[in-house]
């Protein structure tokens, strides 16, 4: 079964809605109607309610969504209740997230100085604080009552820069939220201010009414995403004529970059010189990564864009002293590497049981690296897929990165330390977003790359640009992203 709701939030970190408000009798309680639609259709609708009490604000939303990933459909259904003080800082929070795969529940209380989160999921439970420079915002996944909250927050008297620590339950995991003025136009035949914002270089716009200060509103254009305005709440007959809408292949699409050059047979790349500019964003525990034994860069990173030039060589590795496997001196590497991530089960009972029947005849380590490399490579078939090792050992389908997170749970599962990789790899003319995979295989040669999807191990083609460790993936931003080959051969 797929990840849904990790998917769908590394995918869309923050989604689009547009919406408007409708007036209550009671004035100190409000609700609001808001449409998603993806790719230009309607793909479900946000509605909250908020309602002060004395000086906290008590909210509660419901959003519904259909999507496809891969072709394959899902429906979401997200159930918010939160309390916020009267600046807009949350004191509680709560989500149900409703899917076919089953329930999740994320819990968050804030402190003075931190917030401690629980996330709930098939049995399993994930506990953590954190400790923010500032003061927290919540900005989750599929609420936009959240990015009102925010709005609520802003200095519209002021175009600078204006910097928020958002918090993103689903992931855990907090972000720098930069927004700015860039001034006022009339939409609807209301007077709207146009406010931009960066979010690890995923630029979002929005059209906020001017007097309510409540979003108008929001598109993401490099995800193909807005919002347009509801006067009223849909119908009920409306609600079941809500169509999926696929939302990973327009997204891949999105991360491509056209070569200036055609250089022809990646899998031929004995040498790539490029001056890249390419916006990049990590989930906990990424971080770039851009020189190492076949690739050196000289550059600068700015606001998650890395600007510079990159020089790759292809990567032959053939182990000078073999080490013998199953192996028996513990290796000093992070113990991380070892052990099972959210999205990489390697202490699932199956894929233990299937790692260890592959490598079941191998008596080196690098025998063992080359048999597990190969069984995926062989038996998983490509389809954009997103999900977890576990969901494409499954399926036995999936595009590089659950194919990526199935060898490395295999590895990890026999005891060989491995970590996930990324960045781009070029082919048919064009630069993509592509992961792969780094073996640990002593101290002396250290990290070497392997990639599954492509059956490459021994030889790493000169196609591949290493961005990051870890989870990431670029960021295009309207379009912006370029990489232009220098030389080649």
């Amino acid at each position: 079964m797929r990840n849904w709701t990790i998917a769908l939030t590394l995918i869309l970190v923050l989604s689009v809605f547009a919406g408007s408000l409708i007036a209550q009798e009671n004035q100190d309680e409000n609700s609001y109607f808001y449409s998603i639609l993806l790719s230009g259709s309607r793909a479900g609708y946000h509605k909250y309610t908020i309602a002060k009490e004395m000086s906290l604000y008590n909210v509660s939303s419901e959003t519904f969504v259909k999507i496809k990933m891969g072709g394959t459909e899902e429906q979401l259904t997200f159930k918010e209740q939160s309390q916020l003080n009267e600046r807009f800082l949350p004191i509680a929070y709560n989500l149900e997230v409703k899917s076919s795969q089953g329930v999740q529940n994320v819990t968050v209380e804030f402190g003075k100085k931190s917030a401690k989160e629980t996330i709930e999921s098939g049995g399993e439970t994930l506990e953590k604080e954190f400790t923010p420079n500032t003061s927290f915002v919540l900005l989750d996944n599929n609420l936009i009552d959240h990015h009102n909250f925010i709005m609520q927050k802003m200095d519209f008297n002021s175009t600078e820069r204006q910097n928020f620590e958002v918090l993103v339950p689903q992931v855990a995991q907090s972000f720098e939220y930069s927004l700015q003025i860039k001034g006022e136009e009339e939409y609807g035949q209301k007077p709207v201010y146009n406010v931009y914002g960066n979010l690890m270089g995923i630029e979002i716009f929005y059209l906020v009414d001017k007097d309510t200060k409540v979003l108008e509103k929001i598109s993401i254009p490099s995800q193909n995403y807005e919002g347009i305005l509801e006067k009223d709440e849909i119908t009920d007959e409306e609600k079941t004529q809500i169509e999926s809408q696929e939302i990973l292949e327009p997204m891949v699409e999105k991360l491509m970059i056209e070569s200036n050059v055609d250089l022809g047979n990646y899998q031929d790349l004995k040498m790539l010189e490029a001056n890249i500019e390419v916006g990049a964003m990590f989930l906990e525990g990424g971080e770039y990564y851009l020189n190492m034994e076949n690739q050196t860069f000289e550059g600068s990173i700015d606001d998650n864009w890395i600007k510079g030039v990159v020089k790759v060589d292809p990567m032959t590795y053939r182990p000078r002293h073999e080490i013998r496997f199953p192996i028996r001196d513990k290796f000093d590497v992070d113990d991380k590497y070892l052990l099972p991530e959210r999205g990489i089960e390697s202490d699932d009972p199956a894929l233990i049981e299937k790692a260890q029947k592959t490598v079941l005849n191998a008596n080196t380590l690098w025998g063992a690296v080359r048999r597990i490399n190969l069984w995926v490579s062989r038996q998983i078939e490509y389809k954009i897929t997103g999900g977890t090792a576990k969901d494409c050992y499954e399926s036995r389908e999936g595009d590089c990165g659950p194919q990526s997170c199935l060898t490395i749970a295999f590895l990890r599962a026999v005891g060989i330390p491995a970590r996930l990789v990324g960045g781009l790899q070029y082919a048919e003319g064009k630069f993509g977003q592509h992961n792969w995979v780094e073996v640990w295989v002593g101290e002396d040669p250290g990290w070497i790359p392997i990639d599954p999807t492509m059956g490459e191990d021994e030889k790493l083609n000169a196609g591949h640009i290493t961005l990051w460790i870890g989870s990431g993936t670029v960021s295009p931003s309207g379009g912006k992203m370029k990489v232009e080959v220098i030389d080649f051969e």
